[in-house]
């Protein structure tokens, strides 16, 4: 099903939903441009309609004067929807002048006695090339003007010669590209996707790296709101030379992978391996720190996993953390001066005995 109906049926339904609001954000400003072009179009029909002796307020013309209408009011509205609100606009806008081509052509028919091939395809065509809308979307826009189209051939004294044939081929030809652009670019957001989660990886430890870390929680901390806050763990495993020097290195990747898989088990909202022996644990929160974080150390020591080499007996961890609560938009702390913190506080620990968790309030 997958194959067939890819905006329907991909999988996992947060992929899916994920892709679309990436690409909408992208496809806004093309999808614009390309009403602007149907906009420009419609007013090439009815400048040549007039040039041809047509009536300036014959019946086609006000049914193309009011698409026009329509498009240009959606330009103008569309800059102040969100995307969701925006992308429903623009189907709901598509459905509207779709209805209006069809009543044009209809008034058309009826007046001249005959509907020729080339205005259902160009209406059809131009539909085709919104970037936005997928298959589904369009095949309902499509097939709402094929009724028009085919009431049009049921009218007597209308001649319509080869247009339904004509149209159901631009239509099934739209549909075959749309069809593989729906499944390439959802493979090319995966490949994407996949390739960025690369780049923002440990590779070791599959947590979060230093680079990827530094730029969510800038971009959090802009967005902090009275009372939410934020408690940033510095997390540095005890003696972790020592232990790699008695026990080995691949020993030493396997103590890595364990101990970050039970940070992640915490209820931190993010595990970053920060280099070497070092992790930062980080934690949103509102009006009040959580209580788990004053107790990080006790969730590496109580795996028992043994250091001989250590005064400890067991691979231990020590933690500094830094707290802030924002207050108002002028009150905004930063990476460094979190980062800053809460490597004192380790600074702390380590000098008073290690495998314990000290914190301070910004």
């Amino acid at each position: 099903m997958t194959d067939w109906f890819p905006w329907l049926t991909w999988r996992p339904d947060t992929t899916e939903q994920a892709f679309r609001d990436s690409f909408i954000r992208r496809m806004r400003t093309p999808t614009n441009w390309s009403i602007a072009l149907a906009t420009v179009v419609g007013l090439s029909f009815i400048l040549y309609a007039m040039w041809t002796g047509d009536d300036w307020q014959s019946t086609s013309n006000i049914y193309r004067v009011s698409m026009i209408a329509v498009m240009v009011g959606f330009l103008l509205i569309g800059t102040r929807l969100g995307d969701p609100t925006w992308m429903m606009s623009l189907y709901a806008t598509t459905l509207i002048v779709i209805t209006l081509a069809g009543l044009m052509f209809l008034a058309s028919a009826r007046r001249y006695g005959a509907l020729t091939e080339g205005g259902p395809m160009v209406v059809a065509m131009l539909c085709g090339i919104l970037p936005v809308l997928h298959l589904g979307h369009k095949l309902m826009i499509w097939l709402l003007l094929a009724v028009f189209v085919g009431v049009i051939t049921q009218q007597p004294g209308i001649e319509t010669g080869w247009t339904l044939f004509y149209y159901a081929v631009t239509v099934s030809v739209l549909s075959v590209y749309q069809w593989q652009m729906d499944r390439l670019m959802r493979i090319q957001y995966l490949a994407e996707s996949l390739e960025r989660e690369k780049a923002e990886t440990d590779h070791l430890t599959g947590t979060l790296n230093r680079y990827s870390f530094e730029a969510r929680l800038s971009e959090r901390l802009t967005t902090l709101e009275p009372g939410e806050g934020v408690a940033l763990a510095m997390v540095d495993i005890d003696f972790f030379k020592q232990f790699n020097d008695h026990y080995g290195h691949l020993e030493g990747d396997r103590a890595l992978v364990r101990i970050a898989k039970s940070l992640d088990q915490t209820p931190a909202d993010l595990v970053v391996r920060f280099g070497g022996e070092e992790f930062v644990v980080l934690s949103f929160f509102t009006d009040r720190p959580p209580a788990w974080v004053s107790d990080l150390h006790e969730t590496v020591s109580a795996l028992g996993l043994v250091h001989e080499a250590s005064p400890l007996g067991t691979l231990t961890i020590s933690v500094g953390v830094a707290c802030f609560v924002s207050q108002g938009k002028s009150d905004r702390a930063t990476v460094k001066s979190l980062l800053t913190a809460a490597d004192h506080q380790l600074y702390q620990v380590k000098a008073n005995g290690r495998n314990q968790t000290r914190y301070v309030d910004l």
